[in-house]
């Protein structure tokens, strides 16, 4: 009887390594997110949510720009980490604070959320985008569009407003992406083609007259067949030390 007892105990234990060496099940990154905008030299918070059937191992976040190639070598400095974080259970929360570099440079950036488990299984990765703004940046004063507004199907949207930066600007850009407001679509990342962009070079000037830019005509293409759709209006500006800062407006086709 203690024989049977014992090798029922030992059949017990192989049974539970078993049951680990074959967890092939991924976590789960349940959700991730970041403040919106933050100033460089200030907190940018992320948090995120994990779980897995057995026991979560660690998740690791990886901060870098989102930028389309500038390299001037200028006064700011493009922003990157990547920081572990050792997570215990199986459903876990985490709020990580990261300090922005006091010289960052100003413009769209992207964090990338991932996780294994405890026997190294990898969950799909999320991602979450964010901008970092400076004083410095290029600034907007925009009377027209205004954000909010009604439009029907050949109506022509001209701009009203000027673009300045101190520096100087390098590039204006102009683009147009379906969705409404922030969280609707993810166009600071550059995933969404836009169904419109325009782009002017201005080779260092100060100030630039947004009454300049070409008037747009509303396509019916645009609605793809629906009754009506939110888009975005969004104008990026880029001054000659790599800063890029940007303004949004929200618009409804009928």
């Amino acid at each position: 009887m203690k024989k049977s007892t014992l090798l029922l105990s030992a059949f017990f234990v192989v049974a539970l390594v078993s049951c680990k060496d074959n967890d092939t099940t991924a976590p789960i990154i349940a959700d991730a997110h970041a403040t919106a905008e933050v100033a460089a030299g200030g907190e940018l918070v992320i948090e995120a949510h994990f779980t897995d059937d057995v026991e979560l191992g660690q998740a690791k976040i990886d901060i870098h720009d989102l930028f389309d190639g500038h390299d001037h070598g200028k006064v700011a400095a493009r922003w990157s980490e990547t920081r572990v974080v050792s997570l215990d259970g199986k459903d876990t929360e985490i709020e990580e604070v990261f300090i922005v570099d006091t010289n960052a440079t100003a413009g769209p950036y992207h964090a990338l959320v991932q996780c294994t488990d405890a026997e190294g299984n990898n969950a799909d990765f999320m991602e979450v985008d964010f901008w970092v703004t400076r004083a410095d940046a290029p600034q907007f004063s925009v009377t027209s569009p205004v954000g909010g507004t009604d439009f029907e199907v050949g109506d022509v949207i001209s701009f009203i407003g000027t673009a300045m930066d101190d520096t100087g600007l390098e590039k204006l850009i102009v683009r147009i992406y379906e969705g409404g407001p922030e969280g609707e679509h993810d166009h600071a990342a550059g995933h969404d083609d836009p169904i419109y962009e325009e782009e002017v070079e201005l080779s260092g000037n100060t100030m630039f007259d947004l009454s300049m830019l070409s008037p747009i005509t509303i396509d019916a293409a645009w609605l793809e067949g629906e009754s009506q759709m939110d888009f975005t209006i969004e104008v990026s500006g880029i001054d000659i030390d790599e800063n890029i800062a940007h303004t949004e407006m929200h618009f409804q086709v009928h």
